[in-house]
């Protein structure tokens, strides 16, 4: 009976042992007899699990990385799709590898592979991208005590070492203390010592390396502080003064105007009824009166 697969010679029990366990047949001893049973292959057949990416450890940051997407399925994937996002904008392409052009930092992509069953999704990988150091603007020096207090803060992957100039020169002398820490990208070096105007900080890791000159920034003193907004608020008030005194004296002016027109409508007609009177004075005695249109004859007694 032909089983399709070689016959091993029999030499001894453990070697016909040996064979059917790499044969998925089972073996069983009766005394000096050797059985040897065999079971059924089973196939199954899935949707793709187990999708995750393949890729260099490190990429720099302009070059290229070859990216693969593998997965367990039966039968294989018949097709690939691959999302890659870079800060705000989204790309897609399609097989199981190719090469991503240009990475840039903060780069992710994400593969699906799928066949006649299903498909199935990688997690999210993020590129390990490095880059040379980039010293950011928010470094600075500050007054302090009678001395002062840098700040340099540079971004860089893998972490740069950070080193300080004084004066042009790099050797500080034993006055001067300096202090690093690391957050995620960003390695934040600190130097306090004595006042001096000419402070420099050198960012570098294997990929380049970069300088700055810090600016001194001069901080007022809390006396200070206090004094100029006290003198805000002084002038604050004062404006609200004025404003009021002239607008109580504008108020007061119109009410002036006002008591001298009724006033003087009082002496005019005062002097209408003086003039009246004055009329029947010269009219006894028989006088002649030259009478003038001095809009008072509304009054005038005929």
């Amino acid at each position: 009976m032909d089983f399709g697969f070689p016959w091993p010679k029999q030499s001894s029990d453990q070697t016909l042992k040996t064979w059917a366990g790499s044969s998925n047949v089972k073996v069983c001893s009766t005394g000096n007899t050797s059985l040897v049973k065999f079971f059924p292959l089973t196939s199954y057949v899935n949707s793709p699990t187990n999708v995750h990416i393949m890729t260099e450890r490190r990429v720099v940051e302009g070059a290229n990385a070859s990216l693969t997407c593998m997965s367990n399925s039966n039968p294989p994937p018949s097709a690939y799709q691959w999302i890659i996002t870079q800060k705000s904008s989204t790309t897609k392409h399609n097989g199981q590898s190719f090469s991503l052009q240009d990475v840039r930092r903060d780069t992710s992509v994400v593969c699906t592979a799928q066949n006649s069953f299903g498909r199935g999704q990688s997690d999210p990988l993020v590129l390990n991208v490095h880059f040379p150091p980039t010293i950011l603007l928010d470094s600075g020096c500050w007054d302090r005590a009678g001395g002062m207090r840098c700040v340099c803060r540079a971004e860089a992957d893998p972490r740069p070492s950070i080193s300080w100039m004084v004066n042009g020169s790099i050797d500080l002398f034993p006055q001067f203390h300096t202090s690093a820490n690391y957050t995620e990208r960003v390695t934040v070096s600190e130097l306090t010592g004595p006042l001096t105007h000419n402070v420099s900080c050198v960012a570098s890791n294997y990929l380049g390396k970069n300088s700055y000159q810090i600016p001194t920034h001069q901080p007022l003193s809390g006396g200070i502080t206090v004094a100029i907004v006290a003198a805000v608020v002084i002038v604050i008030i004062v404006i609200a003064v004025i404003i009021i005194y002239w607008r109580k004296r504008s108020h007061k002016k119109t009410s002036g105007n006002s008591t001298k027109q009724l006033k003087t409508d009082d002496l005019d007609l005062n002097a209408c009824s003086f003039v009246n009177e004055t009329v029947e004075v010269d009219l006894y005695v028989n006088t002649p009166q030259t009478k003038k249109d001095d809009g008072c004859n509304a009054y005038e007694t005929m």
